[in-house]
């Protein structure tokens, strides 16, 4: 994801260097495949617990224990699964844990948080006020005001904090049940209508909640906007911010459709969907 890729491109043109490791034909990276990648030097894996693309899943605790035993960080980005998949920082041995707010988190967009331990000391990204250690010049240490520059987004951080309430009352399980049994369906049923291709595992393979397809012969902008403007069917198409993924999948021209389901998403809503693309794909 660009959000991972970009800081890591701005970090290579100061000097350092960051090798991105080619997932199979199926999508999948596995362990085997960073430890070749894995160089004497290597300070940090950042890995994607899940595509947002495709919804392929690592195995971060395989990783993570693998990773400590050779002395090296581990970053996790975590924004396409904290909320359905149990995530332990200790257990899975993840250093560094991102995770936006407004996803499975049922947060506001523009929150989230970003878990580090207490032995990694940060460079900060913004330096400014934090509403207190005023008579110093410089950013305080204690955190979290270290890397809180600036007033905070109180009222998006208490919807945060709402979404997290529910997550917690609802359960991860409970939440993980009902958008994996939507998944089942769309996939099972997208694959048969004409024209249309799946991105991602197959079906009888665990993913996270997210399913992208093609279409023959159109471009999914096309795609997106008739679902939008005829069906009033909200979904986000393109590149997803992850053009190395669409690389790979052979999508970089066209771009896919891509649908997110939630807790609130109903089995008869996934059903107007299927209809929809059934529908467009017959024009």
């Amino acid at each position: 994801h660009n959000s991972v890729r970009r800081p890591l491109e701005y970090m290579k043109s100061k000097g350092v260097e960051v090798t991105y490791i080619r997932p199979n034909d199926a999508g999948d990276i596995s362990l085997e495949d960073i430890i070749s990648a894995v160089q004497k030097k290597t300070k940090l894996i950042a890995a994607t617990h899940a595509s947002n693309v495709t919804g392929n899943l690592i195995d971060i605790r395989k990783i993570g224990h693998w990773a400590k035993s050779k002395g090296i960080r581990l970053l996790v980005d975590a924004s396409q699964t904290a909320g359905i998949f149990p995530i332990n920082v200790q257990t899975d041995y993840i250093d560094l844990l991102a995770v936006t707010g407004h996803k499975s988190l049922y947060g506001p967009q523009g929150t989230g948080f970003l878990y580090l331990p207490s032995d990694l000391d940060l460079v900060p990204l913004l330096h400014g006020g934090t509403g207190g250690n005023s008579e110093s010049a410089d950013q305080p240490l204690q955190l979290p005001d270290r890397y809180e520059a600036g007033t905070r987004n109180v009222v998006g951080i208490a919807g945060l904090g709402a979404g997290l309430d529910y997550v917690n009352e609802i359960g991860i399980d409970s939440i993980y049940n009902h958008e994996s049994k939507l998944t089942g369906i769309l996939l099972t049923e997208l694959q048969k209508i004409d024209r249309v291709q799946l991105l991602g595992p197959a079906i009888d393979q665990q993913r996270a909640p997210i399913v992208s397809f093609t279409v023959r012969g159109m471009d999914s902008a096309e795609i997106g906007f008739i679902l939008d403007q005829q069906f009033d069917i909200a979904v986000r198409t393109g590149l997803h911010c992850a053009p190395l993924t669409h690389e790979v999948a052979g999508t970089i021209e066209t771009g896919a459709v891509r649908v997110s389901h939630s807790m609130f998403t109903t089995e008869d809503e996934i059903i107007q969907f299927l209809y929809a693309v059934d529908e467009i794909t017959k024009l």
